[in-house]
């Protein structure tokens, strides 16, 4: 009987060890493919379609951050600076939101978020005209005609290779004052325009919130910092993302006593990044793809063009360099990494009709576009060398 126990013991003790061991196995085949919603377990969002969730990342001394969406049709995302992440809640669905941290010691932090996404309310809150209830917005403090303020300011963008500006992309302003106190003015969009939102609690109308302000605490390497709050000579480098495009009213107000009052303005022209995105993509298309060539091949050629015309993000024996001068939409900047590379080839792909996906390489955290064309999967990496974007030295802004 003892023998028996013993056998029975022993089969036991194998079968668990077996099962540890596929389990390990499978493990490490989830982490070296692409990431689904099912591996993702630590944080979860959610959120209905059309509506926008801020989510701050909390990493100390962040450099940079990259995001990535397993499904942009359901969730699409966009980093704010440093230390926060906006997702969009696209289509009903679930997708992977993977959010890379950079700190300035090069050491690399993934989190991922688990994302549903859920439709629309059909019963909104209405009132007798069947129309929905706005929520007024609070009132703007009426400023008294002798406000006035007491320090002089001037606004110049500083976005230098990318002239164009574009919604979703950085534009960089130099608020040149003889003001001490950064904390004693803000900028104002200054659209007071009434829009349609969504939330939980059904639909509403608030003042437009178009721009955001990106909290990057002295990040240019090619600026001559004088201070913190990105404090240069004569003043303070400010970075915004628009959400829209279209002509935008910058205002800078100082507080006088308990009074926000005017005191420099500018217009800025804001193209539609979107719609400037399909028109590269068709030119690049026309200039290296004819009707002879397969998918396989027009995509092939495609990949040729981006190793050619772009180099890889600004890097040297520190790290990654991030310079003023290379601000603005990246078909523009010309300098792109594996995540930028992997996604360009999926706007591609996209433009030819074809499903794509991301693909992990399985080292360093690198991507690669993987298009499915007439059902075989084909791979394409456009990733630059590191090399071609080595730099040992460069001019100044400021």
């Amino acid at each position: 009987m003892k023998g028996d126990e013993i056998m029975k013991k022993n089969r036991k003790m194998r079968l668990l060890i077996l099962v540890l061991t596929l389990t390990f196995i499978f493990t490490a085949t989830i982490q070296g493919t692409e990431v689904s919603a099912k591996s993702v377990t630590k944080k979860s969002v959610t959120l209905r379609v059309g509506q926008k969730k801020q989510l701050s990342i909390k990493v100390a001394k962040a450099k940079k951050l990259k995001v990535k969406s397993s499904k942009k049709s359901v969730a699409a995302v966009k980093a704010i600076g440093k230390k926060a992440v906006r997702i969009t809640g696209k289509k009903a669905g679930k997708a992977v939101i993977t959010v890379k941290v950079i700190t300035k010691k090069k050491k690399v932090k993934t989190i991922r978020y688990k994302v549903t996404v859920k439709k629309k309310k059909s019963t909104d809150k209405k009132d007798s005209d069947d129309k929905p209830v706005p929520k007024k917005p609070t009132p703007a403090p009426e400023q008294p005609a002798d406000a006035k303020p007491k320090y002089n300011y001037e606004l110049k963008i500083m976005n230098s290779q990318d002239k164009n500006l574009y919604n979703d992309s950085k534009v960089v302003i130099y608020v040149k004052t003889d003001n001490p106190n950064p904390y004693s003015f803000k900028a104002d969009c200054g659209t007071s325009r009434l829009v349609k939102k969504e939330d939980e609690s059904g639909v509403f109308y608030t003042t437009e919130d178009e721009f955001h302000e990106i909290i990057n605490a002295n990040a240019y390497d090619d600026v001559h910092y004088t201070g913190k709050n990105n404090a240069v000579a004569g003043g303070y480098l400010k970075t915004y993302i628009w959400d829209t495009p279209g002509t935008k009213n910058f205002t800078i107000q100082e507080k006088v006593g308990e009074k926000w009052v005017s005191a420099a303005s500018m217009t800025i022209q804001i193209k539609d990044a979107e719609q400037a995105e399909t028109q590269w993509v068709q030119s690049v298309l026309a200039e290296v793809t004819d009707n002879t060539m397969t998918k396989d091949e027009k995509l092939e050629n495609v990949r040729r063009y981006v190793l050619r015309e772009f180099k890889y993000d600004r890097n040297n024996s520190n790290g990654s360099v991030y310079l003023l001068a290379d601000v603005g939409i990246y078909w523009e900047r010309k300098h792109i990494d594996c995540w930028d590379a992997t996604d360009i080839m999926c706007r591609f792909a996209k433009e030819l009709g074809l499903e794509s996906r991301w693909t992990y390489a399985g080292y360093l955290q690198h991507y690669y576009a993987t298009v499915t064309i007439d059902g075989q999967d084909y791979d394409y990496d456009a990733c630059p060398m590191s090399e071609t974007g080595w730099t040992t030295e460069w001019e100044y802004m400021m």
